[in-house]
């Protein structure tokens, strides 16, 4: 059996990373693709205390210390969940991964070196997806209702910090990418429809779609709008 593909999409929080997984999900499975998404922080024992931190009922941790929970966080991921789905052979999509780390660590932990060093066994995704939307949208989403009603994580609900942030995503993606990761960079400040077809565009690159499984532009944004409902705001 040949070894599954695994993508990545990341973003800044409020950029639409989840609605964009659940997208990419639904229209794999409409077409009889074995696809599986999983997210991070996991639901697994770090994973529980990041999401404390996260929501500031833990406090007093340096960056270093939430950096190491992050990484055994992931090194559980790609032992329970990661490495065992791709052996089977299916598409995994993951919103979030190493990127996120190095992106939002880097603001409490000023070694880029030492942050990959600790995540070094973490394999690369085959993909990574960045939907680069501006900080001042993602936070006027993060302050929205809707928002709040699905319980996201605070931690970051500050436009400097946001700032920051894209600034480090982006410098990272610019070395990892001249090292050879494939990692695409898709404006999200299109319409949500015309994101959702980039996505299947990239992935269509990267897959083994074969005849109409390979999306094109109209067609993939009709596709992506067939599926629209209550689009999540993560």
């Amino acid at each position: 059996m040949a070894r599954g593909k695994f993508i990545v999409i990341e973003g800044l929080d409020g950029s639409g990373i989840t609605t964009q997984t659940e997208y990419l999900r639904t229209w794999c499975q409409k077409r009889g693709i074995d696809v599986a998404v999983t997210k991070e922080p996991t639901d697994g024992p770090a994973g529980a205390i990041i999401k404390l931190i996260l929501r500031h009922e833990v406090v007093g941790l340096p960056g270093e210390s939430i950096a190491l929970l992050f990484a055994a966080d992931r090194s559980h991921h790609v032992a329970s969940e990661i490495e065992p789905a791709l052996e089977r052979g299916t598409l995994l999509v993951s919103d979030r991964y190493s990127l996120s780390s190095f992106a939002y660590q880097l603001l409490d932990v000023d070694d880029l070196d030492w942050l990959r060093a600790v995540n070094a066994k973490a394999p690369p995704p085959d993909l990574t997806i960045f939907l680069d939307v501006p900080p001042e949208a993602c936070l006027k989403r993060m302050k929205s209702d809707a928002w709040r009603g699905l319980d996201k994580l605070q931690r970051y609900e500050e436009l400097s910090l946001l700032t920051k942030v894209r600034s480090n995503f982006l410098s990272v993606i610019e070395i990892l990418q001249a090292e050879g990761q494939r990692i695409v960079i898709v404006d999200g400040k299109q319409d949500i429809m015309d994101i959702g077809a980039e996505v299947l565009r990239h992935v269509g690159t990267l897959t083994e779609f074969t005849g109409d499984q390979i999306p094109g532009n109209s067609d993939a944004s009709r596709q992506v709008a067939a599926l629209i409902e209550k689009p999540a705001l993560g």
